[in-house]
C-alpha cells in the first residue's frame, strides 16, 4: 500500500518514478480523484493566505493578521479574488496527461495497470458520464446545478460542489482508463446499492471501515 494522506497524481507520477518501481511490481491500482481537484473558493483562500504567510515576506506581516482588521480584510479579499477567479479546466487537463504519464510509467516496467474509480458520499450524477470535460463553463455550470438541487444551504452547497467536482476528475478517470485500453472497475453502483446503516463513509470521499470491506468485496 503505498497511499499516502493528500498525494495526487503528480506526486503518484514522482513516486513511482523514483521509489515504487524498485518492488518490480505484476499490478498496479490507482484509486485517486479528490486529492487532484483545486479547493473550492473558500477552502483555496485559506490555503493561499496560509501559503503567502509561510514565505519569508508574508512571515513580516503575518503578525498583523490577528492584530489588524485592515490587514486582516486586505488580505483575505486579495486571495478570495484570486480563488475565485482560479480555472478548473488547466488542472483537469494536467490531471488527465498525468494519468497517461502514468499508465506509461507503470507499463515500461512490465506491470499492469487497473484504476479503481473512487467512490463519494453523494451518488455519482449520471449526467457527467456525457459531460464536454474541454469547457470550463459547462463544467462549472453543471458542478453548481447539481449542488442546487441538493440543498440550499450555503455551506452544504459548496461542499457539494466540491464532491461533484471530485466526481468529474472520477469521470475523467473512467475515460483514461478506457481510452487506454486497461481495467476499469467502478464499485459505486455497489455503493449506491448500500442502505447506508452502518454508515461506509466517515466523509465526502474517505471510507469507514465497512466502506473498505464493501469496495474490497466488490
Amino acid at each position: 500500500n503505498a497511499g499516502k494522506a493528500g498525494m495526487g497524481i503528480e506526486e503518484i507520477v514522482k513516486a513511482f518514478s523514483s521509489r515504487w518501481r524498485a518492488y518490480h511490481p505484476d499490478i498496479v491500482i490507482y484509486y485517486e480523484a479528490c486529492n487532484s481537484i483545486p479547493h473550492v473558493v473558500f477552502r483555496q483562500a485559506d490555503q493561499g493566505i496560509a501559503d503567502f504567510h509561510r514565505s519569508w515576506y508574508g512571515q513580516l506581516a503575518s503578525g498583523l493578521y490577528y492584530r489588524s482588521m485592515l490587514y486582516t480584510y486586505g488580505v483575505e479579499k486579495l486571495h478570495f479574488h484570486l480563488a475565485r477567479h482560479q480555472r478548473l479546466l488547466p488542472v483537469l487537463q494536467a490531471f488527465r496527461a498525468s494519468l497517461r504519464q502514468f499508465v506509461r510509467l507503470v507499463r515500461a516496467e512490465g506491470a499492469t495497470p487497473i484504476f479503481v474509480l473512487q467512490t463519494t458520499q453523494v451518488p455519482e450524477a449520471p449526467v457527467l458520464r456525457t459531460l464536454s470535460l474541454e469547457t470550463e463553463q459547462e463544467i462549472r455550470a453543471t458542478t453548481q446545478q447539481l449542488a442546487e438541487a441538493d440543498t440550499r444551504a450555503l455551506y452544504d452547497r459548496i461542499a457539494k460542489v466540491r464532491t461533484y467536482w471530485i466526481q468529474v476528475f472520477v469521470e475523467a478517470v473512467r475515460r483514461e482508463g478506457e481510452a487506454a485500453g486497461i481495467q476499469v472497475i467502478d464499485p459505486r453502483p455497489a455503493f449506491s446499492a448500500h442502505s447506508g446503516n452502518p454508515p461506509i463513509f466517515c466523509d465526502e470521499v474517505h471510507l469507514a471501515d465497512q466502506g473498505n470491506e464493501l469496495i474490497a468485496r466488490q
